[in-house]
């Protein structure tokens, strides 16, 4: 406990994180609907198939860009930040 009063670290325990933005909770929060009920032909199946596997690579690619995010956060100089002003180029 000294060693870290003296380097002069914060020993709170809090860490701050950005909010999520809310592209990426909405990507999250979308989910892959259940088989249907009742019995299930080859084409059901490979449908379903198709539809896991494509929300597998949107929230492959959601994921990344969240760990981009929180990296950025210990970072400043790695935040891509908008222009406040509306309609500047």
């Amino acid at each position: 406990m000294t060693a870290l009063t003296l380097t002069g670290c914060d020993d709170s325990g809090k860490i701050e994180l950005p909010n999520v933005p809310p592209d990426i909770r909405k990507c999250f929060d979308e989910v892959v609907g259940p088989f249907p009920a009742g019995p299930i032909n080859q084409l059901m199946l490979f449908d379903k198939l198709a539809e896991f596997l494509r929300s597998d690579k949107v929230k492959s690619a959601c994921g990344k860009r969240l760990i981009a995010i929180i990296d950025a956060s210990h970072d400043p100089r790695l935040l891509k930040l908008k222009d406040k002003k509306k309609g500047a180029q």
